[in-house]
């Protein structure tokens, strides 16, 4: 399913998974409602767990709540609930992961979370590479790449939690 379709169906078949935050950071649990828009359920602490019933089609994502880094719930970073194989029902426990990023990635995101946040701000909202950025030292390439990765991690419009 395209991202721009990614959205919650129908709620017929429960499913009942337990969230588990396999992380060292805090991390948002986001439902995709009926519209495809992102819903903060809670946020978990490091090693902490959310229970919750849901349904085999809501789509349910996991953000790192300070830089709003996308995380992995059993290894996708798109998890779909599978309904239950057994009666009693056994909860559905779903570990939440960081990824293995690139290492450009892993350093563009080192660097951005070294820029104070009105600099993130100039970022996101200007087409020019601010004089901050350009202070930094990096090759004209590096700038433009930073420029686009701090875009990027703003496209998923969520909330900053209050956690």
């Amino acid at each position: 399913m395209p991202a721009a379709t990614l959205r919650s169906i129908d709620s017929t078949q429960p499913a009942y998974p337990t969230f588990l935050n396999g992380t060292s950071r805090r991390v948002d649990i986001v439902w995709l409602d009926f519209h495809g828009a992102p819903v903060v359920y809670k946020t978990l602490k490091p090693r902490e767990t959310f229970r919750v019933t849901t349904f085999v089609t809501h789509p349910w994502l996991f953000v790192d709540a300070d830089t709003r880094d996308r995380l992995l719930g059993r290894l996708k970073y798109v998890y779909m609930p599978e309904a239950p194989k057994s009666r009693p029902i056994k909860r559905d426990i779903v570990m939440i992961t960081v990824p293995v990023f690139p290492l450009l990635a892993r350093a563009l995101q080192v660097v951005r979370n070294s820029l104070k946040p009105e600099i993130k701000t100039i970022c996101f909202e200007s087409e020019k590479v601010p004089d901050a950025i350009k202070g930094l030292g990096l090759p004209h390439t590096l700038q433009i790449k930073l420029m686009a990765f701090i875009k990027s991690s703003q496209e998923l419009k969520l909330p900053i939690s209050s956690d």
